[in-house]
């Protein structure tokens, strides 16, 4: 019931922030001052805090490793879906179908119930921002005509982690970490206070922000690409329970977090390869809401 509580409060604060830019409180254009009080404040802050007394292990690389692999299982599963399509068309699949929005919307959702897990998400979305970040932006734009030097996109793609403070966060904390060092207790308190306002402020940002049009031309695509994540999530969610070893706080977080809805930036990035194409727009905040109701589910059965 505890799920379904904290599932209908996210909601409810999205629903919020959507009715304040009705009446005229915020604009649309407000949503990037959310996000980037989200990018170099809160989200930074709770990935800091949510270190204190842990001691990175093994399993911490296995969840990093974990990220990596869904990523190119996701990827995978984009390329034969979209076998046949035109160049742009398979893009959007490339770009859309890997990536999870774990510093926005899972770990600050699973954070409530599985406080003491939020370091094994922060190891397996440190893996996922190589990818989101511009790797399969990249590889979209090698594979389907707007060709740059391999070495040109590699540079691109460093200079895009390195920029991200929560990347630089999830880096500095996992070393340290592992040099058993830690940081003071007044600057992990500051930490966990700032940290605490991330959920609230990710969900009335997605309200500020939130636009539905959907083209009629567009639907079968927004609904394969939809679909084709959720039968991803599904298997990976299955092995991650069954086949994967490692501790049931890991397994269980882990298993949840493949149900995170496609990062902020792949909407971006489609549009830089198709600025005609409504596809990626649209499933942004569709798969924001189903994906709450999914990672519910998910906790339900785990």
């Amino acid at each position: 019931m505890d799920i379904w509580l904290q599932a209908a409060i996210y909601l409810a604060t999205m629903c919020l922030g959507f009715l304040l830019k009705r009446v005229g409180i915020f604009q649309r254009e407000n949503s990037s001052v959310f996000a980037s009080i989200i990018f170099y404040a809160t989200l930074p802050a709770l990935v800091v805090s949510s270190y204190a007394g842990v001691e990175v292990t093994l399993w911490f690389m296995v969840a990093f490793s974990l990220g990596i692999f869904s990523n190119l299982f996701n990827l995978a599963a984009g390329a034969l879906a979209s076998r046949g399509r035109k160049p742009q068309e398979r893009a959007i699949y490339f770009i859309n179908t890997p990536g999870f929005n774990l510093g926005g919307i899972a770990i600050p959702f699973l954070q409530s119930f599985y406080p003491a897990g939020v370091p094994y998400l922060c190891m397996f979305d440190t893996a996922d921002s190589f990818f989101t970040m511009g790797t399969t932006y990249s590889i979209a734009k090698l594979l389907f005509g707007q060709k740059k030097g391999i070495l040109a996109q590699l540079r691109e793609i460093c200079r895009s982690l390195l920029s991200s403070v929560p990347f630089i966060a999830y880096l500095f904390m996992t070393i340290i970490s592992l040099l058993h060092l830690s940081l003071p207790t007044p600057v992990m308190e500051l930490a966990g206070f700032v940290g605490k306002a991330n959920a609230p402020l990710v969900m009335l940002m997605l309200g500020v922000s939130f636009e539905l049009q959907i083209k009629k031309e567009d639907l079968k695509d927004i609904l394969s690409i939809l679909g084709l994540r959720l039968a991803c999530s599904v298997a990976l969610f299955i092995f991650i329970l069954y086949f994967l070893p490692g501790p049931a706080l890991m397994k269980q977080v882990l298993a949840v977090c493949v149900f995170a809805p496609i990062p902020n930036l792949c909407m971006i990035y489609s549009h830089k390869i198709d600025s005609n194409s409504s596809v990626a727009s649209t499933l942004n905040p569709v798969a924001i809401i189903l994906s709450i109701i999914f990672m519910s589910v998910a906790m339900s059965l785990v």
